[in-house]
C-alpha cells in the first residue's frame, strides 16, 4: 500500500474521494493513535526520496486493487488540511478476479495518478512499515501488509535544478536519495 500525503490542490478532481475527516473528530483521534506496525525504514527530512523504482519493479506482480483520496486535518497548522492518498495493491496470487464495479473505472486514472506521484516527485519523509493485515476491520492472523508512506513532496522539477548525486539508502534497495 502506498500513501501519499499532498497539498490538497495535488489530487486530481477525478479521482475517487471518501467524505472528509472532520477535524477533532474521534475518527482523526483513532487514526493518529492507532500503532500496530513495525517501522522498517525512515528517510529523514534531509534528502528527498524518489519511489519511481521501487513501483516500476511491482508491474505484472501486484495489480491495483484499490485507491481513494481524503482531506484531513492536521497539517504544521492546527487548522491546516491535507490530503491523504492510498493506493492498495496485491500480490497477483492473492487478488481476487475480476475488479469490483465501483472500482473498475477509476483504474486507469488511479494507475496514471501513481505513476505521476513516483515518476515527477520526490518525498522529503518516506516510511515503511510492516503492519497486519485486515479484512472488514479483523486481523487477519499471520497475514502481513507493506505500507509504504510518502509525505512532503517535492517536485522532480524543483531536485533537477540542484547538482544531486542518486544514492540508494541501505536497507530498501528499491528507493533511491537525491
Amino acid at each position: 500500500m502506498f500513501q501519499f500525503n499532498v497539498t490538497p490542490g495535488a489530487v486530481p478532481e477525478d479521482l475517487l474521494p471518501v467524505p472528509k475527516e472532520a477535524e477533532n473528530s474521534r475518527e482523526s483521534g483513532v487514526r493518529k493513535s492507532r500503532r500496530t506496525g513495525r517501522l522498517l525504514f525512515h528517510g529523514g527530512k534531509e534528502k528527498p526520496y524518489s519511489i519511481a523504482h521501487l513501483v516500476e519493479s511491482l508491474k505484472g506482480e501486484y495489480v491495483l486493487a484499490d485507491v481513494w483520496w481524503q482531506l484531513r486535518h492536521g497539517g504544521q497548522r492546527p487548522d491546516e488540511q491535507y490530503a491523504t492518498v492510498r493506493f492498495t495493491l496485491v500480490h497477483r496470487s492473492y487478488y481476487k478476479t475480476g475488479d469490483s464495479s465501483a472500482f473498475k473505472p477509476w483504474r486507469p486514472k488511479a494507475q496514471q495518478v501513481l505513476s505521476q506521484y513516483a515518476s515527477e516527485d520526490w518525498w522529503r519523509q518516506v516510511r515503511v512499515f510492516d503492519n497486519p493485515y485486515y479484512e472488514n476491520g479483523v486481523e487477519v492472523s499471520g497475514d502481513r501488509c507493506l505500507v509504504i508512506n510518502c509525505e512532503v513532496r517535492q517536485p522532480l522539477r524543483s531536485i533537477l535544478k540542484a547538482d544531486c548525486e542518486v544514492l540508494v539508502p541501505e536497507g530498501i534497495g528499491l528507493l533511491c536519495s537525491a
